[in-house]
């Protein structure tokens, strides 16, 4: 029997590498982010995976897990969103939504487009399967996550709860260990310096308000493109680009070993939240619009710091 790894960007590839199981295990990467079916033709995710599997969707992936479901007995999807028919099928099968950021500790992530009146239609949705949460459908069987007694106290359910085998920082060092992402930049060369780094989202790569005279205050700029966009990025206004595929977290680990202080922009990302109160990080700035969203990622961050 196997248990099978659905990645549809670097993040849930790298939180793949981290999940135990005794079974079989079978990677499916999804080509919805850039460098995708390069990625999947790597030989070193051998080492860590029995088969990989490249496919052109989700659509085309799922269709590949039913037709298999007879040998499959574990699937672990970063998202049950919008996935009720297709877990219905896969229903005999053991199904673990894994962590995708801060949004999986958010109670309601996903409110449906209609007028709810006194919360009723919500309810109804819910007696009917519909999930509002991540890892909230009928039928998954769990979570698994970095905090697990975070997400108990903020999340009522009757999942089965589990943690990744190992911390979140000590799985980004195993990964940068395996090479499986080409370094695109010489860290060494930031030896000492003061840089800034902007994480751009799926639309914006950085604030419009951004200027050069701001970039001369550092050393060096770096921008990091959003991994779902596949188009090569350039812009005159940075000293470095990223390319896109590679991971927002081992960007940030690698330059903190050599830098004297790393200034972050951001979008929405939680990338940068295991680093968040690193002594060398001075200021980080996330350009969060949603008051819930950004409360939550201060007490998650609050939660990791404690732990260290």
């Amino acid at each position: 029997m196997s248990s099978v790894f659905v990645a549809t960007k670097p993040l849930q590839l790298i939180n793949c590498f981290n999940i135990s199981t005794s079974q079989k295990k079978i990677l499916l990467i999804i080509d919805s982010f850039y460098g995708a079916k390069d990625i999947a033709k790597k030989k070193n995710l051998l080492t860590y995976f029995n088969n990989v599997y490249f496919f052109e969707n989700e659509e085309k992936a799922y269709e590949w897990i039913i037709k298999n479901k007879i040998v499959i007995n574990e699937l672990y999807i970063d998202s049950d969103i919008n996935k009720k028919k297709i877990l219905y099928k896969l229903r005999n099968i053991k199904v673990y939504v894994y962590e995708e950021g801060v949004g999986t500790y958010k109670d309601i992530e996903y409110i449906p487009n209609r007028k709810i009146i006194g919360g009723l239609y919500l309810k109804i949705l819910k007696l009917l399967g519909y999930n509002n949460r991540r890892g909230g459908d009928r039928h998954v069987d769990g979570l698994i996550v970095y905090q697990k007694e975070f997400y108990l106290k903020k999340i009522k359910t009757n999942k089965t709860i589990k943690s990744f085998k190992n911390s979140f920082l000590e799985n980004i060092e195993t990964i940068n260990k395996s090479h499986l992402f080409k370094e695109p930049l010489n860290f060494r060369n930031f030896l000492n310096s003061k840089v800034f780094l902007s994480v751009g989202d799926w639309e914006r790569h950085h604030p419009k308000e951004l200027s050069s005279d701001l970039l001369k205050k550092y050393d060096f700029s770096i921008l990091k493109p959003h991994p779902h966009i596949k188009d090569d990025i350039s812009s005159a206004l940075f000293d470095h680009v990223v390319t896109n595929d590679y991971p927002l977290e081992l960007l940030i680990y690698n330059l903190l070993k050599y830098v004297d202080e790393l200034h972050v922009n951001s979008f929405y990302s939680t990338g940068v939240i295991y680093f968040e109160n690193h002594k060398k990080i001075k200021h980080t700035k996330n350009l969060i619009q949603n008051k819930s969203y950004m409360d939550l990622y201060e007490q998650l961050s609050d939660v990791i710091d404690n732990e260290k």
